[in-house]
């Protein structure tokens, strides 16, 4: 309890901060993303408790497009082998992230999510907002994965103490057009909150201790689970993935838009997807030359999962212009007095960036980058 009340203080006490960071990440997001929309943010109530609960697609971009469009500051779960480096593991939880512990961390660590699930508890009784993945792992694979239980054991560690708790459950789905490729497009959809104590009231059928119950974890999971499959692109059944993947590949399919397929028939209609530029992409890579050759040739390779590829090079690109902006500053600035060439230049190769992108810089994605591992989720 202690450690949530210290970063409700570190939040107050940093706001500023705080915001600062967000707004960073959010200029960075711009011009990183051709396109980035959220729909259904008005939906999610404010005044209320919010567990919101997304399918996991793309590592840390998945928090962090959500952060950055909203509304107020949350607390996260995140894998716990982040924390293992005292410094990050303080900063994370400076930013109100909680360690979560998984099966491939090791058995004998399980016993940790306790105190996890204590504190973030405590913070939902202190009506804040939670962002959690019940996945319980990235993957790159356009298909709702059967979700862990954790969540379910969370509510019930938070209503033993307040059992009337209004709390509300919001899905979220999160979309890519291409997720290992920069200059993508994003949409999130967020669906209908799910009041928990109406649910609960709906489903306990008089049974004694039914949120202790088997059935109510069983039933929640499969709610959420059910309602994130129509919030995203859901293709199943697996023995048909690839199939259905190489089908709406080769139709160019928008998949901004969420698509349930779970049949082999195909479906009724395909949105086209964006159209590209070639010319686009070829200027792109041009005015860029140093940084892309930089990333590929010496951070890319380096990149430990798949599924972070597209988390480091907003990292690098985020961090790597920025100090490439400062230090040109302090030459043609500073040095040689030539502010207004510095700002000009600076301008005009943002702006550039930004029309390049924003006229479409991806390429098709071939069959060697698709990703389908098993799962590792412990139910």
């Amino acid at each position: 309890m202690e450690q949530s009340k210290r970063g409700f203080g570190l939040m107050k006490r940093y706001g500023f901060l705080y915001l600062v960071l967000k707004s960073f990440i959010r200029l960075g997001l711009y011009f990183y993303f051709r396109v980035r929309k959220i729909f259904g943010l008005d939906k999610i109530p404010q005044d209320r408790p919010v567990l919101l609960l997304s399918n996991h697609q793309n590592a840390l971009l998945d928090v962090l497009l959500i952060t950055s469009r909203y509304p107020r500051p949350m607390h996260y779960l995140a894998r716990s082998d982040v924390f293992k480096r005292k410094w990050i593991g303080a900063f994370l939880r400076n930013l109100q992230m909680h360690p979560a512990f998984r099966l491939r961390d090791g058995y004998e660590k399980l016993s940790g999510n306790y105190k996890t699930f204590e504190e973030v508890a405590e913070v939902l009784r202190q009506r804040e907002h939670v962002l959690l993945f019940p996945e319980a792992s990235h993957c790159l694979d356009r298909r709702v994965r059967p979700l862990n239980k954790g969540f379910t054991r969370l509510l019930v560690s938070t209503l033993k103490e307040q059992p009337d708790l209004d709390l509300v459950i919001v899905p979220v789905g999160q979309n890519y057009t291409a997720p290992l490729q920069a200059g993508e497009s994003s949409h999130i959809h967020i669906g209908e909150p799910l009041d928990l104590q109406a649910w609960i009231k709906n489903n306990k059928e008089e049974e004694e201790n039914f949120l202790e119950s088997r059935r109510f974890a069983r039933a929640l999971t499969l709610e959420v689970e059910e309602r994130l499959k129509d919030l995203t692109t859901h293709l199943a059944p697996f023995q048909h993935y690839e199939d259905h993947l190489q089908t709406l590949e080769s139709l160019d399919y928008d998949f901004r838009i969420p698509l349930r397929w779970e049949s082999e028939e195909p479906p009724e209609s395909a949105l086209k997807g964006e159209v590209v530029s070639p010319i686009a992409r070829s200027a792109f890579r041009l005015l860029n030359a140093p940084f892309i050759l930089f990333w590929k040739k010496v951070l890319k390779p380096r990149v430990p999962e798949t599924e972070f590829t597209s988390t480091f090079r907003f990292a690098f690109a985020l961090l790597g212009y920025s100090f490439s902006f400062a230090a040109l500053f302090f030459i043609v600035g500073v040095g040689m007095g030539q502010y207004r060439l510095y700002f000009g230049f600076t301008l005009l190769f943002l702006l550039l960036n930004r029309v390049f992108v924003r006229m479409g810089i991806t390429q098709k994605r071939p069959a060697a980058d698709r990703v389908a591992e098993p799962e590792d989720q412990p139910h």
